[in-house]
């Protein structure tokens, strides 16, 4: 799996990256990509600060720092879910529906919690007898500094793909 993700773990609201040329930073920056997200205007006007490419991983971080946004970047091997929350119960509910939707029970994910700078690598299946034995209000992260295998959790969320054609080079 190569494909990334936005998702709204309020609305349940995501955007699909299908093409291997398209950048989370690139749907952040477009309009139509920002409403259907729901970043708001005042956010969204704090993107004009980071310079394209080069300040990529600062926007990535401060959108979702003020959204509740996550990120979501298969590697091959393993997923990367990246947030940033006190909260996590939403963030954990919407990585199990959009698991649940597009990744297998093995599938390893490896889930970063940002604002709290806590992570585990667990898989899908893990994850997601984690919160029904535990309760998605529980702590599943851990600090960055331990070595944790991750589980996988997934989910159903209103869908929206974007153009993938018009992410590509040149245009």
């Amino acid at each position: 799996m190569n494909e990334g993700w936005w998702v709204n773990y309020r609305t349940r609201r995501y955007i699909a990256l299908k093409c291997k040329y398209v950048d989370h930073e690139m749907v952040l920056r477009n309009q139509q990509d920002q409403d259907w997200l729901g970043i708001p205007a005042s956010v969204a006007k704090g993107f004009a600060r980071f310079t394209p490419q080069k300040d990529r991983d600062a926007l990535l971080r401060y959108a979702m720092k003020h959204c509740p946004i996550m990120r979501i970047r298969g590697h091959g091997g393993y997923t990367t879910v990246e947030f940033h929350a006190h909260d996590q119960r939403r963030v954990l509910l919407a990585i199990r529906r959009w698991a649940r939707k597009f990744a297998a029970p093995t599938t390893v994910l490896n889930v970063s919690n940002l604002g709290t700078n806590r992570s585990v690598m667990r898989t899908v299946a893990d994850l997601n007898r984690y919160i029904r034995d535990r309760g998605a209000t529980r702590t599943v992260l851990r600090s960055r500094k331990r070595n944790v295998r991750v589980d996988k959790t997934g989910g159903q969320d209103d869908e929206r793909h974007t153009d993938s054609r018009r992410y590509q080079a040149g245009r």
